[in-house]
């Protein structure tokens, strides 16, 4: 999974060395647009599956997270825990459309 990560990484900042060169130029050769799509669509890809493991996630521990997080009192753990919880699934839809 973490190579996976490492290469969606390594495909997107690729993307972005594609753009920044197109700057320079002014255009892309043929090649470079189809490479550079390519890219874009795994790294949606990618985003996709991340989302959809965070909401299976999400779903499977919702039980959990009502009985021990929600009655407990409000404290600096607590909201840790909710931030690192509800930020991904608030994040991952604007990778995922691209926006």
């Amino acid at each position: 999974m973490a190579n996976l990560l490492v290469e969606v990484f390594n495909l997107h900042r690729q993307s972005f060395v594609h753009v920044a060169d197109m700057s320079e130029t002014g255009s892309l050769a043929a090649q470079d647009q189809i490479d550079l799509l390519h890219n874009i669509n795994i790294v949606r890809y990618a985003a996709v599956v991340a989302l959809a493991l965070v909401v299976y996630d999400y779903l499977i521990t919702l039980s959990d997270e009502k009985r021990l997080i929600w009655p407990s009192r409000l404290n600096a753990v607590k909201i840790v825990f909710l931030l690192n919880r509800y930020l991904p699934l608030i994040a991952l839809p604007g990778l995922v459309l691209g926006e």
